[in-house]
């Protein structure tokens, strides 16, 4: 079981029948906790949140392996994310539970691949609105025709191509629940108004019908851009940012908080069943990177590590060089690797199919900006990308 776990001696350890064989000095306060005790009795009586672990060796169950945190709330708390180490995310986990509790529109803004989508879940499944549905539009992923459809629904025949039985629209699905906007900035002003209008009127009115419809629903919204940014500059109206940005929540990025590094390595290798017992090893590497991209980045390592090193432990210049291989930036003197790749990025695209990679790549992926800056619409950049076939985020 010590080879299983490796350097591990802050967890709980129990044999295959959950038997107590093993637990830190720390965990010595909890006079309840003693060895050969059930484990799932303890889990009863904790008032913390915690996770569990199997253990296996040669595809075998040997033990499990339980980790648990301290809170100060006797209530848990859902939140369907890898559970943070650090305390400056523990206190933004706070905030957001405390966010949830209410009633009032939050902003989420984070990077690309912090975890908004996940924030928003957490608020909703601690909020009022938990019994209700939670319904999600990314508003920078679709035109703007589409766009409109897609929010406030449209009645049978309203336009060429329509449902012969409608479509009721996102607004009216979330009734009773919470309606996410991932990318809210990327709206352009005139559906910035319509937006305005149904949150303060609390009536959708569909796409070619005369009909409103009363709507009650909670607001969360995130962007990776800073939405005061966007109102200065005359890309956001600023009485629908008044509206929205009523309790702003920031998450932290990944570099900022790298010993959650190896709760995600554990959680990734729990999903894919990985047995490796050199996670220390890999954790003391990764932690030197700055993961631009946060977890979605960092979990797209570890794909790339489990598919080419299922079983045999790479060398530390090999997991260098497949960390090197995508991100902007390395810990140390380049690599030739990351020469190679800093080259390539000065070269000037050959066609129009490079030049949109490259440019989507400048903008951070955020589409929006990208078409502006390539001088085209929004849906052009969108049918181009799918004419050559690109493959983006």
């Amino acid at each position: 079981m010590t080879y299983v776990v490796g350097t591990d001696n802050h967890s709980v350890l129990c044999n295959e029948h959950k038997q107590v064989v093993y637990f830190p000095t720390e965990m010595e306060r909890y006079k309840q906790l003693s060895l050969g005790i059930d484990i799932e009795a303890f889990c009863h009586q904790y008032d913390g949140l915690y996770n569990v672990e199997s253990l296996l060796y040669d595809q075998e169950l040997i033990g499990y392996k339980y980790q648990f945190y301290t809170n100060n709330h006797t209530e848990r708390k859902y939140y369907p994310g890898v559970l943070s180490e650090n305390k400056t995310y523990q206190n933004f986990l706070e905030k957001a539970y405390k966010a949830a509790e209410g009633t009032v529109p939050v902003h989420i803004r984070g990077e690309s691949g912090s975890g908004k989508e996940i924030i928003a879940k957490t608020i909703h499944y601690n909020s009022p609105y938990k019994d209700g549905p939670l319904i999600s539009l990314n508003c920078g992923s679709i035109s703007e025709n589409l766009l409109e459809s897609e929010l406030f629904g449209y009645a049978a025949g309203a336009f060429t191509g329509a449902s012969k039985e409608g479509y009721s629209g996102k607004m009216r699905q979330a009734e009773g629940g919470t309606l996410f906007l991932d990318e809210v900035d990327s709206m352009s002003l005139k559906m910035q108004a319509a937006l305005l209008r149904a949150i303060e009127e609390k009536q959708v009115t569909p796409i070619g019908s005369n009909k409103s419809y009363t709507v009650d629903f909670r607001i969360v919204t995130a962007t990776n851009q800073d939405l005061k940014t966007a109102v200065c500059e005359g890309r956001f109206r600023e009485d629908l940012y008044y509206r929205l940005y009523v309790i702003p929540l920031q998450i932290p990025p990944l570099r900022q908080r790298t010993e959650d590094l190896l709760p995600l390595i554990e959680s990734f290798c729990q999903k894919k069943k990985w047995q490796i017992t050199w996670k220390r090893e890999l954790f003391d590497i990764t932690k030197h990177y700055p993961w631009h991209g946060n977890i979605r980045e960092f979990n797209n390592f570890l794909e790339r590590l489990y598919m080419f090193y299922p079983i045999e432990q790479p060398s530390s210049h090999v997991i260098k060089e497949l960390i090197e291989m995508t991100t902007f930036s390395a810990p140390q003197a380049p690599s030739n690797l990351r020469v190679k790749i800093e080259q390539e990025k000065n070269i000037q695209p050959k066609n129009e199919a490079e030049k949109i990679l490259q440019t989507l790549e400048e903008y951070n992926y955020h589409k929006s900006h990208a078409a502006k800056a390539l001088n085209m619409s929004r849906t052009t950049l969108y049918r181009k990308i799918k004419k050559y076939q690109l493959d983006v985020i």
